[in-house]
């Protein structure tokens, strides 16, 4: 039986991609040399490309950037914002938690074991090194257009994309992100609470930065991610940046027909 934290904690020692010695680990979480390959193996689960050297060291193929919890709450001191290291879904995790929740508020995690994609498909996303983000929001009209809204916050996050200097970004209706022909990112739009005057949503936002091999086989589509086209991304960065611009154009909706402000 894996203990998530202590789990959280291996990952977190070895995740500069440094050479690190097993029986430091071992000693470090109080396990004993069994229980060490249990963490260790399990990590192929989670997508991450972990190597042994002689049976006595482990180190990561490349380093991970994990979740920097202090930057994010210091961008977002007035929203909740729940961090997780495993997690079925963090559009699950909102949508059972709405009762406590303001607009703005969002959930990140390293991993999901259940990742929503759309059309009920599962998203698959390595342990601490892609991005996956929901956000909910309660929006003062039912005469949403979620076909309207899955493209305007597609462009959105696209701006942001290239912006940071990533190329070929184009969007195939009405809620992916490709690169080219190859798919990158994917937006998914849950509606909730549908009333006369309001509805609640979740926003779930998946971005491939680092993706492990490990997946290629599970993924029917063809995809690709930063790691491949050599653009380095601090994946904290773009976290803020993609939650400040979805909270001001979500601030600027307008009409019944939830119409953006220019983009």
């Amino acid at each position: 039986m894996i203990d998530y934290n202590i789990f959280s904690k291996i990952v977190n020692t070895i995740s500069d991609a440094k050479l690190h010695q097993i029986n430091e680990l071992i000693e470090e979480n109080l396990i004993n040399s069994n229980n060490i390959y249990l963490y260790l193996n399990a990590m192929y689960q989670y997508g991450i490309d972990i190597s042994f050297k002689q049976s006595k060291y482990c180190y990561l193929k490349k380093p991970i950037c994990l979740l920097n919890k202090m930057y994010i709450y210091k961008n977002f001191p007035k929203n909740k914002i729940f961090i997780f290291n495993i997690i079925c879904s963090t559009n699950q995790y909102l949508a059972q938690n709405m009762s406590i929740l303001n607009s703005g508020d969002i959930c990140l995690a390293e991993y999901q074991t259940h990742g929503k994609g759309t059309r009920g498909k599962k998203w698959f996303a390595s342990f601490g090194n892609n991005i996956c983000l929901s956000m909910y929001w309660n929006i003062k009209t039912s005469l949403i257009n979620l076909s309207q809204l899955s493209v305007k916050i597609s462009q959105i996050v696209a701006k942001i994309l290239i912006n940071f200097g990533i190329p070929k970004i184009r969007i195939k209706f009405p809620n992916d992100i490709f690169i080219e022909d190859k798919k990158f990112a994917g937006i998914l739009i849950e509606t909730f609470n549908k009333k006369k005057c309001s509805v609640d949503i979740i926003i779930g936002i998946g971005i491939n930065i680092i993706m492990s091999n490990i997946y290629s086989k599970l993924i029917n589509i063809t995809w690709t991610d930063l790691s491949r086209l050599k653009i380095a991304i601090d994946r904290n960065v773009l976290i803020v940046h993609i939650v400040s611009a979805l909270h001001d154009q979500l601030k600027k909706i307008q009409n019944k027909y939830s119409i953006f402000d220019e983009i």
